[in-house]
């Protein structure tokens, strides 16, 4: 699974979400993967239309290359408030690293969502069965640019020194489940 992973996130690192370095020298880069976590979020009451995320893990492939004449001295990967630091002696000779870092749940805003993942709207009958059709379990949905991430690379040499910055967007997956309920049956999947 790991290695799948690795592969998926090193054809994300050549796909068009690669974020480029901007400002740095020709031959200098900082690149960042990532993969998108899947969530899953139990059918919610209409008229709820907030979803508070739980903690989310993303797996970052980072590539962190200097100048010619410079050597990497530290590398720093933050999203929210969660952070990583990598000193020099912690960075590959060639530049390719993968990451994984976690974002707790209080870092997260809430999510608004209308018409995904809601119960049906009509009460349900002594047998726990509502007149109307379940609601999107089983659906899910991609939800783009949750929170960004930010990296930047010190260069330096023994005249200077230089950083180099990347950022990107984080996506997250969200998938209805249906709540564990006794007495309540039923997965049918709603279109909209």
């Amino acid at each position: 699974m790991i290695s799948a992973l690795r592969y998926l996130l090193v054809a994300c690192l050549l796909s068009a979400s690669v974020a480029r370095a901007q400002g740095a020298p020709a031959d200098a880069r900082l690149e960042l993967g990532v993969d998108t976590p899947s969530v899953q979020i139990e059918t919610r009451r209409p008229g709820r239309n907030f979803i508070s995320l739980p903690d989310l893990e993303y797996r970052f492939v980072i590539s962190a290359r200097c100048a010619t004449n410079m050597t990497p001295t530290s590398l720093l990967l933050s999203v929210a408030d969660s952070r990583r630091s990598l000193l020099a002696s912690e960075i590959p000779a060639d530049g390719e690293l993968e990451i994984e870092l976690g974002i707790p749940a209080g870092q997260l805003a809430p999510i608004a969502l209308e018409r995904f993942c809601v119960t049906a709207a009509g009460d349900a009958d002594e047998t726990g069965e509502s007149e109307q059709p379940e609601s999107d379990t089983g659906r899910s949905m991609h939800i783009p640019a949750v929170v960004s991430a930010s990296a930047s690379l010190l260069c330096a040499s023994a005249e200077s020194a230089r950083m180099v910055y990347a950022s990107q967007p984080l996506d997250v997956e969200l998938v209805c489940t249906a709540p564990e309920t006794p007495g309540v049956s039923g997965t049918g999947i709603s279109e909209d």
